[in-house]
This record gives C-alpha cells, sequence and structure tokens, in this order.
C-alpha cells in the first residue's frame, strides 16, 4: 500500500487530471500541491491549511472528503486531538451498536404485541346473559312446581369500547405525542487565517466589525445569527472555516473576492 502522496497522485492520474488543472481548479498552488503528492509535508503552510488543501483536493476529484483528511493527518502525524477527531470507526463499537438497535427493535416488537394481545382479550369479554325465569301463579296447575327458584338479573349493558380497551403504552413507555425535531442551531461561526498579507472586511449581521490588512499566519473569529459578508483584496491569501468545516480557497492571488454566508451553507450534521 502506497502513502498518502502515492495515492493521490494515483487518485488524480486515474481520472486523467494533470497537476495544472487541479491547481486552477482548487486554486492551489503548484508548488503545494507538489507537496502533498511528494509527502514533503514540512513545505506547506501547515495546521487548518493543509487540511483545507486536501479536503479541496478531495471535493474535486470526487473522493470521501473526510476519510482523505483523515489519512492526511495519520501521515502528517498531527496532534493528538487531530487525530482523534479524524480517527476511522472502531468496528467492535459498530458491532456493539447493531446488537444494541436488533435487542430494541425485538423489545418493540415483544411490547407492541403484548399490549395487542390485551386489547383483544379485552374485546372477548363481555357479560353473560341471564336467562329470566318464570315463577307460576300459587295455585296454578298449569305451571309445575318448583322447588327454588333463581333470581332474575337485568342483562349488564356492554362497556363502551372506551372503557373496555386498556390504555396501550407507546412502544417507548412515553404517551406517543406530534413529532418533534430539535431545532438546529443556526448560528454562525467564521475563522479567517491568512496565509500572506491581505485586506479583509467583514460585516456581521448589517454591523460592520472588521476592516484592515491581515499578517501572515493572524487568525481572526466572528459570530452572527443571520449572515457574515467578507470581502478580501487577495482571495488566495485567506482560509475560511465556517462551523469547524474549512471551506474551499476563494480564488487566485490578488484577486478581490466578496463572500456573503448564511444559514444555507451549513452542512447539516452526521449521524
Amino acid at each position: 500500500m502506497g502513502t498518502f502522496g502515492e495515492n493521490l497522485r494515483r487518485e488524480r492520474e486515474l481520472r486523467g487530471i494533470t497537476l495544472p488543472e487541479l491547481s486552477n481548479a482548487t486554486k492551489i498552488s503548484l508548488r503545494h500541491l507538489d507537496a502533498l503528492e511528494n509527502d514533503e509535508f514540512d513545505r506547506l503552510p501547515g495546521g487548518v491549511f493543509n487540511r483545507g488543501f486536501v479536503r479541496a483536493i478531495a471535493r474535486y476529484l470526487n473522493l470521501d472528503e473526510h476519510h482523505w483528511v483523515g489519512e492526511f493527518v495519520r501521515a502528517a502525524h498531527e496532534e493528538p486531538d487531530i487525530l482523534a477527531r479524524y480517527a476511522p470507526p472502531n468496528s467492535a463499537a459498530a458491532q456493539a451498536s447493531a446488537r444494541r438497535g436488533v435487542w430494541s427493535l425485538a423489545l418493540l416488537v415483544v411490547v407492541f404485541g403484548v399490549g395487542a394481545y390485551i386489547v383483544h382479550q379485552a374485546r372477548l369479554r363481555r357479560p353473560a346473559d341471564v336467562a329470566p325465569v318464570v315463577v307460576a301463579a300459587p295455585g296454578s296447575a298449569s305451571q309445575p312446581a318448583l322447588s327454588s327458584v333463581r333470581p332474575t338479573a337485568a342483562p349488564l349493558e356492554p362497556a363502551s369500547s372506551a372503557e373496555t380497551a386498556p390504555r396501550v403504552p407507546a412502544a417507548n413507555g412515553e404517551a406517543s405525542s406530534p413529532a418533534w425535531s430539535r431545532p438546529a442551531s443556526d448560528e454562525l461561526r467564521l475563522q479567517v487565517d491568512a496565509l500572506e498579507d491581505a485586506w479583509v472586511s467583514v460585516t456581521v449581521d448589517g454591523q460592520p466589525l472588521y476592516a484592515r490588512v491581515m499578517k501572515p499566519g493572524e487568525t481572526r473569529s466572528f459570530r452572527g445569527r443571520a449572515r457574515i459578508e467578507l470581502t478580501t483584496g487577495n482571495a488566495s491569501a485567506v482560509i475560511l472555516t465556517l462551523n469547524g468545516e474549512t471551506l474551499p480557497p476563494l480564488g487566485n492571488p490578488g484577486e478581490r473576492k466578496n463572500v456573503t454566508l448564511t444559514a444555507q451553507d451549513l452542512k447539516a450534521p452526521t449521524r
């Protein structure tokens, strides 16, 4: 099995894509692409920028972004917290989770079956009708004497279905209620990292908050509710991370770029 760089080069060549074509599409310089494919990670800017490069390449090549970023952080020996974030799934834990799911389903079937049986038995129970006994008048020859007389009883009114059928709890042990969903957080959290000198202006929810030149290695963070607007005079020099997801490079060196980010730009959470 090849190294990270060899595998990445193979995926690119299998699709017939040249390095200049990949550089033009992802806005990543040729020297950084060459460093990735040759496992020369010390030639890269480092940190979030490297993961942003890998994510953009995987997206363009139609590869699994999370998998390839995970392969990169393991090959580059990133910090332990980064390695843990992109660790491959534990097969034993996945099997245990699957077994728990099967047992939960079986329990639901049993609860439903018991409830259905109780309802069925309750509907079958009806008070028996008592036959009336006619008592002959004293001295009547037409009716035989009775040694004992059973008291008559009026037939009971059958209970209504609402009274007869027991309340069957929902399968999860709670009363059924309208479906609900947890409201998704619409807070926008933007991190701006500078690779080179870049003029950056940021407006949050209509309020200008920042407008100055960012220096290489400088990081700025912003929070908003509805929208964040960013303008930069050097599109290739800034990396944006929205709610923990690194966005693709904005454009070419020296290019002016305007970006508007809203809740629609957030990815849905994985399950």
